[in-house]
């Protein structure tokens, strides 16, 4: 069976979340329709390891150039869903089996979007006053860049595209070493519709 979606999780030296995110989405997603892909640059922990529990595929790139957005690249050439979702190792949506379910259904309703973020906020263990406020800032701000302005912007915590309209544009620029999240979009927004939809969640924990 293909898998409709995709989730592609770059990692390096995440031994203390990448377990709990992983467990997270395989005890939540029914398997089949869905594949994680996760894309270790070379840990010197137990990242890999603890990804082989979980994972569908583990891609460790050995003796290459590095960096997340060829990390990222990476896994989509070995993903066969036709939505690839972009994961970052301490984040988990929220009740994920509907949350990618709403997900695929907005990319099915409008056959011109071409990429879907979300909102994002920090674990309520973690959240200090200072995230909610940061946090809330950044999720009006996407909302506005991607759904009125249509101009494209997203955040590496999560985003999703239709993979036909990734492989046009040649996936994520690997020359940038910082802000590959936000050029995606944008050049999405060239060839589609991008959005931003505030009734999906991905909780995270602000480390970054």
């Amino acid at each position: 069976m293909t898998p409709t979606i995709s989730i592609i999780i770059p990692t390096l030296n995440e031994e203390s979340v990448i377990g709990k995110t992983l467990a997270h989405l395989r005890e939540s997603l029914p398997r089949g329709a869905f594949e994680i892909i996760v894309v270790d640059d070379e840990s010197s922990d137990r990242t890999a390891d603890i990804a082989r529990r979980y994972a569908d595929q583990v891609v460790v790139r050995v003796g290459e150039v590095h960096g997340i957005a060829r990390g990222k690249n990476a896994g989509a050439r070995v993903a066969r869903g036709e939505y690839i979702a972009f994961l970052d190792a301490d984040c988990e949506p929220e009740e994920p089996a509907a949350f990618f379910e709403k997900a695929v259904r907005i990319f099915e309703t409008n056959p011109r979007i071409a990429g879907l973020t979300c909102s994002l906020k920090v674990f309520p263990a973690l959240a200090t006053f200072g995230d909610r406020v940061v946090f809330a800032g950044v999720n009006l701000t996407f909302r506005f860049i991607n759904n009125i302005l249509r101009g494209g912007g997203g955040s590496g915590e999560f985003q999703m595209v239709r993979r036909s309209v990734f492989e046009t544009i040649h996936g994520f620029q690997e020359t940038l070493m910082v802000a590959e999240d936000q050029d995606l979009f944008q050049r999405l927004a060239k060839l589609g519709q991008v959005r931003m939809e505030p009734s999906l969640v991905v909780w995270h924990t602000s480390r970054r």
